[in-house]
């Protein structure tokens, strides 16, 4: 019966995640930072500035990659939505790193990078 109770009660509260990540839309200046698309780049962070600290945690999405025009055209045309800049103003991002609790980030001021250039963030040389 306490075992029940243990399992049932006590053990859900004990791991249960803090409460969710608030992040705010932010669109890149750099003309050069664009999606495939021709859309602005885009980056969430958390709301008040102000309270960065020296440490930050900064998260590059994974969407996958092309190489070729012809890989990057047929992506797109297939799977819109990772080559254009996401459109939601605020993002919520609960668990994992975004966790405060029992995670190494916390107190880390979050920063999420969506990525839609599909080139892993590899860039490009001008």
């Amino acid at each position: 019966m306490l075992w029940a109770i243990f399992i049932s009660v006590l053990l859900p509260t004990m791991f249960s995640q803090a409460g969710a990540v608030t992040l705010l839309r932010n669109q890149l200046s750099d003309p050069n930072a664009l999606c495939n698309d021709g859309s602005q780049a885009v980056y969430y962070h958390q709301q008040d500035v102000r309270d960065a600290s020296s440490k930050v945690l900064v998260v590059l999405a994974g969407s996958g990659y092309c190489s070729t025009i012809e890989e990057c055209s047929l992506r797109c045309t297939e799977q819109p939505e990772p080559c254009s800049s996401p459109g939601a103003q605020i993002l919520e991002k609960e668990g994992g790193v975004w966790s405060d609790q029992f995670s190494p980030f916390d107190g880390h001021f979050k920063v999420f990078v969506p990525s839609c250039s599909s080139d892993s963030f590899s860039g490009r040389r001008i």
